[in-house]
């Protein structure tokens, strides 16, 4: 190597070692970046760049890469498409991060589908510059990406239909429509011929079809119509062809269909029915239809009857066609239903027969030719199960699903069940169903029980009945119906059930509360041992901790939190705590410390602990106190709660020490007894001898809450300690509450519930009854009046009431009574209005009663419109209306005549009516029958329903008109 080359290598070298201020960039290391623009060839590697085909409904793609990691993110924010309205592309800008430089970033170019041809389509994506924080790839020209959109439309035309269609000799006609199935581009015209392969056949509507870009999706109609002649040929087969197509624009010439078609010889056949095999109906009820008419007109008017051979495996609707002599060559649809005989047999063939024409002239007599059909079965051989699946909680009865038959066996069908877990689960009953031929449909009961309650924290659990069928009915031979999933719920969690949680009372006189403590479930791991302990010097509690074991865990377990006397007195609280420190019962390493189960908050205390309160005696200095208990309002509730309250002795008496009881105010309240005797045995308990009752009286006036004092007496006993002690200072003070105030009581006692007749009898008249539910002062009342709003449909007797000290809880009655007037013989609402009260008490003055809404009925027989109009159709379609009285007659209503004006028109039935008391407001249906009468019917037969007068005793009732009900016969 020359020295000259070394000492270049060198330098080179030695600048690459060197810090680079300003962004000198080595060639051959870098590329060189100038005025903002970078050459991006080798920088950005885009694939493919050209040559990109996409078709209209497609898609198509191109990647984005760069060559090397750049130190910030490298975006493409102004990417577009042009050349052409078929594509457009998934987003309009890329962004590059140092971290997946170098996974290709996928383009995609979208296909936008249209209806017109407007041929392939050149396209250009301009990817723009880049943008980075990173000089050598910021500014960098990315360059276009090239291709092509392929337009997969092409023009065509559809006809519809192209075969089926059947002219006559006899001048029957059919239709054809023709639309183009694409758009051109506008503007442009397309021409389409109509032409006929026989002449002198038939006639067309139109010889040639225009469609333009305005209409060419609107479907255009060509009318054939048979030319009469009086030759007999034959049925002839022949073409119509559309097209083809010509137009100044080139890709839409050139198109063309054919229709085929059977000129039927209406001088051989007189009946056209299209088609007449190949139908198909199914068991699942799936229809078929063909098209009757006639191919030459008839003299008269006729009539054919229409049957299926086999009714159980279709029918037919409508059950005859009429053709008249204007309507003769109109197509009548006939409908044929699939039947399901339940059987699985396979596809049966069927036809549909015609009788012979009845009418017509010259075609009386004439029988048309029947037409073929096939009943599909769809019908497969299975279990129906009500459900597959069923839940129930452990321990509970079973639940239950039903099983039955798709179809109906050719032998008997057992299904086996069987319980994937019985252990943990549940089990299955009973173990087989038989299905018979004759009760294959009947739902019989599968019962899942879940397994007994186990009283163990498990979870739940998941199991099948499985089925299995055996019958010697091969179609039912080994079937493996459901299965039926199947849910045991785990009702036991891990916990504790105390009876009590708050509301403890004890005093220093050594008086006890307790509650009781049980597990929730069986502890699987070992005892759970549950430490008690008192945090106050008021209270001890016993025991000290309770053991539960598999044996005794849920055996009611007591704890008794007992006072001790720490010389204080009132009242004050304190706290017991169940559980060790971190409120967990103390229980090594079994299943109750392992799943953490607490005790839990109780009274508002903390978790796991429990309020009691507490009453002292204050060192002995007082000797007797009043206990009230926890929760205990200081009132008495007027006809309500009563207040009560303990008697407690500091310490336990030598003898009886009696207390005696008195009330400052007698006349709202009173005690249960004037004083307790308090002993050895009770002094210090929560029993009923040592409670203190004070009930409020019911006086039912209106008062205001007032106060009581209790007052206790000069103790008495043998035991000096007690003997005149002067309890006065444990007195307490309570609130009688009074809860009456101003009201009423209302109610109906003879009559229709707030309804009444215009007319004399039982139901002209309604009585109700009022009083009131507080009682006035002594020597004070309440009074008001009462009134129609309408005197034109009822009266009210009396108009005034009065209530006082001594009659306000006695009913006093009124009477509404209906007003006759020819003149406002209708229905209409009324109501009895109460005016408010007057009296001198302010509590019973100026208060409302409410009014009551009434209805006053007319004497009227009311028929209904027919439903479903008043039409009926000699093919039988039936109309009915209904008839009601509306109000209670006194007597039988008869109406003894219902008929028709024209029986070949119309029948109905019944053909009297008959109201009692007892149904006057039941509506009773009357129905009409349309008659296909002989001679055929010609058109629209209007007649009439006629009613006799109603016969009654009673009166109101007698002689009644009813209008009669036009009806309409109409001709199918």
């Amino acid at each position: 190597m020359s020295k000259s080359i070394l000492i270049f290598s060198s330098i080179i070298l030695l600048l690459h070692c060197l810090p680079n201020p300003g962004g000198l960039k080595l060639k051959g290391a870098m590329p060189l970046s100038s005025g903002g623009t970078n050459t991006p060839e080798s920088q950005l590697i885009v694939s493919p760049k050209s040559d990109i085909t996409v078709g209209e409904s497609g898609t198509a793609s191109f990647t984005i890469k760069l060559n090397r990691q750049p130190t910030a993110s490298v975006s493409l924010n102004a990417m577009r498409l042009v050349g052409t309205t078929l594509a457009t592309l998934s987003q309009g800008n890329v962004v590059i991060s140092p971290t997946d430089w170098d996974s290709p970033y996928t383009v995609t170019i979208i296909g936008l589908p249209n209806n017109t041809v407007e041929g392939n389509q050149n396209f250009t994506v301009s990817l723009g510059r880049t943008s980075s924080l990173d000089s050598n790839f910021d500014q960098l020209d990315a360059g276009q990406v090239t291709g092509v959109v392929i337009d997969d439309d092409s023009f065509g035309i559809t006809v519809t239909p192209t075969s089926g269609l059947t002219t006559s000799n006899g001048g029957a006609s059919t239709s054809f429509t023709v639309v183009a199935n694409k758009q051109g581009i506008a503007p442009y015209t397309i021409a389409i011929p109509i032409t006929v392969n026989i002449s002198g056949l038939v006639n067309l509507s139109s010889s040639t079809l225009y469609f333009t870009d305005l209409n060419w999706n609107i479907p255009q109609t060509v009318n054939v119509t048979g030319i009469i002649t009086s030759t007999s040929p034959g049925n002839q087969p022949y073409t119509i062809t559309v097209g083809p197509t010509s137009s100044g624009n080139t890709a839409l010439n050139g198109l063309s269909s054919t229709v085929s078609l059977v000129n039927i010889d209406a001088n051989a056949s007189p009946f056209d029915i299209t088609p007449q095999s190949g139908l198909v109906t199914t068991k699942a009820g799936g229809t078929a239809s063909f098209q009757f008419r006639l191919t030459s007109a008839p003299t008269t008017n006729l009539q054919i009857s229409i049957s299926s051979s086999i009714t159980t495996q279709g029918t037919v609707s409508p059950s005859f066609l009429v053709f008249t002599t204007s309507n003769w060559n109109a197509y009548k649809t006939v409908t044929i239903t699939g039947i399901n005989n339940n059987l699985t047999e396979g596809d049966k063939p069927y036809s549909i027969n015609f009788g012979a024409v009845v009418g017509g002239g010259s075609l009386a007599g004439q029988t048309p030719p029947s037409v073929s059909i096939t009943n599909q079965d769809t019908n497969s051989a299975g279990v129906q199960i009500s459900s597959t699946t069923t839940s129930r909680n452990e321990g509970d009865t079973a639940t239950s699903v039903t099983a039955r038959l798709n179809t109906i066996p050719n032998a008997n069908v057992i299904v086996n069940l069987l319980s994937s877990n019985t252990a943990t689960g549940g089990t299955v009953s009973p173990a087989t169903l038989t299905f018979t031929p004759a009760n294959w449909n009947t739902p019989q009961n599968i019962n899942i029980t879940p397994v007994v309650r186990d009283f163990i924290q498990t979870s739940n659990v998941n199991y099948n009945i499985t089925m299995t069928t055996s019958s010697a009915d091969l179609n039912y031979n080994g079937l493996t119906p459901g299965p039926v999933v199947a849910t045991k719920f785990n009702i036991d969690n891990r916990g504790y059930t105390i009876s009590k949680t708050s509301n403890f009372d004890i005093t220093a006189s050594g008086s006890t509360a307790s509650f009781t403590i049980k597990l929730n479930t069986i502890p699987q791991g070992g005892n759970v041992v549950i430490p008690t302990s008192s945090l106050s010097a008021k209270a001890s509690v016993s025991p000290s901790f309770l053991t539960f074991t598999n044996a005794n865990w849920n055996t009611l377990r007591t704890v008794t939190i007992t006072g001790i006397d720490d010389g204080s007195s009132g009242s004050s609280t304190g706290q017991i705590q169940i559980g060790n420190s971190s409120f967990a019962p103390s229980a090594g390493s079994d299943d109750y410390s392992t799943n953490n189960v607490s005790i839990g908050d109780y009274n508002g205390g903390s978790s796991g602990n429990m309020d009691f309160k507490y009453k002292g005696f204050g060192a002995g200095v007082t000797k007797l106190i009043a206990v009230t208990t926890s929760g205990t309002a200081l009132q008495a509730t007027e006809g309500g709660t009563s207040f009560f309250y303990f008697l407690h002795l500091s310490q336990s008496p030598t003898s009886t020490v009696t207390a005696p009881l008195s009330l400052s105010n007698t006349t709202r309240s009173n005690l249960t007894a004037v004083s307790r005797s308090l002993d050895n045995t009770n002094y210090n308990q929560f029993i009923a001898s040592n409670r203190v009752t004070v009930n409020a009286t019911t006086d039912n006036l209106i008062t205001g809450n007032t106060t009581t004092t209790i007052q206790h007496g000069i103790l008495s006993s043998s035991d000096l300690f007690f003997n005149n002690y002067d309890p006065s200072g444990e007195n307490l003070s309570i609130s009688i509450i009074d809860v009456d105030t101003f009201g009423f009581q209302r109610n109906q006692t003879t009559g229709t519930t707030n309804i009444i007749t215009e007319y004399a009898g039982a139901n002209n008249t309604a009585t109700y009854r009022i009083r009131l539910t507080a009682r006035p002062n002594p020597s004070e009342t309440c009074s008001f009046t009462i009134s129609s709003s309408d005197s034109t449909a009822a009266t009210v007797s009396p108009t005034t009431m009065t209530f006082t000290n001594a009659n306000w809880n006695t009913y006093q009655n009124f009477t509404v009574t209906g007003v006759s007037d020819s003149a406002l013989n209708y229905n209409r609402s009324f109501s009895v209005n109460f005016a408010n009260t007057t009296s001198l008490q302010s509590q019973f003055d100026n208060q409302a009663i409410s009014s009551i809404g009434m209805s006053i009925l007319s004497s009227a027989i009311v028929t209904s419109s027919p439903t479903p109009s008043n039409q009926t159709s000699v093919s039988g379609q039936s109309a009915s209306f209904t008839v009601v009285l509306n109000s209670p007659p006194t007597a039988n209503v008869t109406i003894s005549s219902v008929s028709s004006s024209d029986t070949q028109a119309g029948t109905v039935s019944p053909s009297s009516l008959s109201f009692t008391t007892a149904n006057w407001n039941i509506p009773q249906t009357v129905t009409v029958f349309g008659v296909n009468p002989s001679p055929i019917q010609n058109g629209i037969v209007n007649y009439q329903i006629n009613f006799s007068n109603s016969t009654s005793v009673d009166t109101n009732y007698n002689a009644l008109a009813i209008p009669a009900i036009s009806m309409q016969n109409r001709d199918d």
